[in-house]
């Protein structure tokens, strides 16, 4: 079968427009008009793009974008730097929304009210006593 990714698929871009050509122009109208100067400089946009790009790990994304940096005259003193940015705040949501999803699941299940505090949460039953669960590494408690 292959790879999957083929860098040599990037310069082919064009043809995804082949059987939808309306719609393709007005998406590289849009991307275009995105990439203009704005408030933002077209180099800032272009970083903005490179980190999403390694959010969202599209390997045609991240040649296109590196490329584009490196004709920007971007090196590595930046784009090192605006990868790490990218990767930080995925890393964050993967650690945070895991816990939040916990958390409602264990409201909805047991019809209680959570008071959290940095690292205890208060279950109020709706009965009447209250407990305190300690909050461990792993979402464990104990």
């Amino acid at each position: 079968m292959g790879e999957y990714y083929n860098d040599n698929d990037l310069e082919r871009f064009g043809e995804v427009g082949k059987h939808c050509p309306d719609l393709f122009k007005k998406f590289m109208d849009w991307y275009g008009a995105s990439l203009q100067e704005g408030v933002l400089t077209k180099r800032e946009k272009i970083l903005i793009g490179l980190a999403v790009a390694h959010a969202i790990q599209c390997p045609y994304c991240i040649d296109a974008y590196t490329k584009s940096c490196l004709e920007e005259g971007m090196n590595l003193d930046h784009i090192p730097e605006a990868v790490h940015v990218a990767s930080a705040i995925r890393g964050g949501a993967s650690l945070v929304m895991p816990y939040r999803r916990i958390i409602r699941w264990i409201k909805s299940l047991c019809n209680m009210e959570f008071i959290e505090t940095s690292k205890n949460i208060t279950v109020i039953p709706q009965a009447s006593k209250i407990e305190t669960l300690q909050v461990n590494v792993g979402y464990r408690c104990t």
